[in-house]
């Protein structure tokens, strides 16, 4: 499948990669303040944004997704950059194909699951959020607001809203959503996996460095969390970011820009 991607600057490749709902749109900002910098290439997964859509929804999809982007576009050793999903998408990348990589940033998701205590809530809010966008009439709604007046009786955070709208496009009269909402449905707690701890192929890893990134605010990264990043990552990095939630780059962009510059230009530790 190929993907439809942004590219900005010049410089050494970093590729960034969106989490669930998102797109390449969110991380434009992010681009201006390190496009002096990297070369950026900035992709939507597919079922997303403006890259097709498919059946299919899994990480080894995803992954295959990136690597053969990669590939067709004769990236070298880039530095993979993902977000919450993203961020599982490039670590898949990373088990399956190490060489491809120099290093690797992930912004507050850990190896593990979100199905099961104690992310559970993590689940249940985004049926909640696929449920609510399925369910909301496109077809005869005649403006965002009135989609967000809509949207708020079951989904009530206005930042929340205001980021799952970016999705809709207005196609002639009619909006549609960008998103591929039936399939995100069937196959939303495969999104939410995880690694499988019991497999001794997946701890361990130091084929290249990695940093996580967390938001203090955010819940995404707990004690077992921290955990199992050393059990999969032993000598990788964990930044925590003051003041921010789950969306980090959004909400403390400045910070999280010194984050990411202060690794990058570290030297390997291995």
């Amino acid at each position: 499948m190929k993907l439809f991607f942004r590219h900005f600057g010049k410089g050494w490749p970093l590729v960034i990669v969106h989490g669930l709902y998102g797109s390449s749109d969110n991380w434009l900002s992010v681009a201006k303040k390190l496009e002096n910098h990297f070369s950026l290439y900035l992709v939507d997964l597919r079922n997303h944004g403006n890259s097709p859509h498919s059946e299919e929804h899994s990480y080894q999809a995803m992954s295959q997704d990136l690597k053969d982007f990669i590939l067709e576009n004769n990236i070298k050793s880039p530095i993979l950059m993902g977000h919450s999903m993203g961020g599982k998408v490039v670590m898949h990348l990373g088990l399956s194909n190490p060489e491809l990589i120099q290093r690797m940033i992930v912004v507050d998701i850990s190896p593990l699951g979100n199905i099961n205590a104690p992310h559970k809530q993590h689940m249940l809010d985004h049926k909640n959020i696929i449920s609510s966008l399925r369910n909301l009439p496109i077809k005869i709604i005649e403006s965002r607001k009135e989609a967000d007046t809509i949207l708020s009786e079951r989904v009530p955070s206005e930042r929340v809203r205001s980021f799952l709208l970016k999705n809709l496009t207005r196609v002639g009269h009619q909006f549609q959503w960008k998103l591929n909402l039936d399939i995100l449905a069937t196959q939303i707690e495969h999104v939410m996996d995880g690694f499988d701890l019991s497999n001794p192929d997946h701890l361990s890893q130091k084929d290249f460095p990695i940093l996580f990134i967390k938001g203090e605010k955010s819940d995404y990264i707990g004690k077992e969390d921290e955990s199992a990043i050393k059990l999969f990552y032993p000598e990788s990095k964990l930044e925590n970011i003051p003041e921010a939630g789950h969306w980090v780059h959004a909400e403390q962009l400045d910070l999280f820009i010194e984050t990411v510059m202060n690794f990058c230009n570290q030297e390997a530790s291995f």
